[in-house]
């Protein structure tokens, strides 16, 4: 008896129907499992295919949102993860990829500039002060000296007149205080010079001397025993104590004690 054929009787032989099986020598189909097909004239069921569901005779593409394994009967949802995607056909869910978000296991997304998403997004995240993302899959912190604000794709120099005590933040040099390209703290103005802006650090005009962290010629004075004159931040004079009276060192001036 060839397979493929049922027989009810021995003068009758019959082809087997779609969605059922004829081994040989049976007398009646049987009914074709689920998740298995079976076309006419088959003798066995044959497992549906991965990406794919099968009822009887009907082989169906899974749709988007939901994956089929090998000997599926219906499709099953791909939403048991959050991040998952199950694109049309799939067969297991799997991680939204690399640069994408997945807002619904449907669809995927592409990641936008200044923005990155690892595997498995549901959201694009955006790339977070002090961190710098080159591109849409990553973020990396910055190091200290440089300059990362939010969304930043490429690391910046602290600027100069300013210092940043991280890559997330930026200050304004203080007065008296010196803050060059990529200061993570201000440095202050040496003693005998004075710093009119961050960027700047001018010797005293001689004879003069100054503090630390003088932020003007008028700062600078005449030494202790003397007494004089700042003119400007290029030329001074002083002149030394005349005998009986007393120069104090931060006055400009002669100072007399009689």
């Amino acid at each position: 008896m060839l397979t493929g054929y049922f027989c009810p009787n021995a003068s009758v032989q019959l082809l087997c129907p779609p969605r059922t099986t004829c081994a040989p020598g049976v007398t009646a189909p049987v009914s074709c499992p689920d998740g298995q097909i079976c076309v006419a004239g088959s003798s066995a069921p044959v497992t549906c295919p991965a990406g794919q569901f099968c009822v009887g005779a009907n082989v169906t593409a899974c749709p988007a949102g939901f994956f089929c394994a090998p000997g599926s009967s219906q499709p099953a949802p791909c939403n048991s993860t959050a991040g998952s995607l199950c694109l049309p056909g799939a067969s297991a869910p799997t991680p939204c990829p690399t640069s994408y978000y997945c807002p619904s296991p449907a669809f995927n997304v592409s990641c936008a500039l200044r923005f990155y998403c690892p595997p498995g997004s549901t959201t694009q995240r955006a790339c977070a002060p002090g961190f710098f993302c080159a591109n849409t899959s990553t973020a990396t912190q910055c190091a200290n000296g440089t300059l990362c604000l939010i969304g930043t794709t490429a690391p910046q120099p602290c600027p100069a007149n300013f210092y940043c005590p991280d890559p997330a933040t930026v200050l304004v040099c203080p007065p008296g205080q010196r803050c060059a390209e990529n200061s993570t703290a201000p440095v202050g103005c040496e003693a005998n010079f004075f710093c009119p802006t961050p960027s700047a650090q001018i010797p005293c005009p001689p004879p003069t001397l100054s503090p630390p962290n003088a932020n003007s010629f008028l700062n600078c004075t005449c030494p202790p025993g003397t007494y004089g004159t700042v003119y400007d931040a290029t030329h001074a004079q002083c002149a030394e104590c005349p005998r009986g009276d007393v120069c104090l060192a931060s006055a400009a001036k002669k100072t007399c004690d009689c």
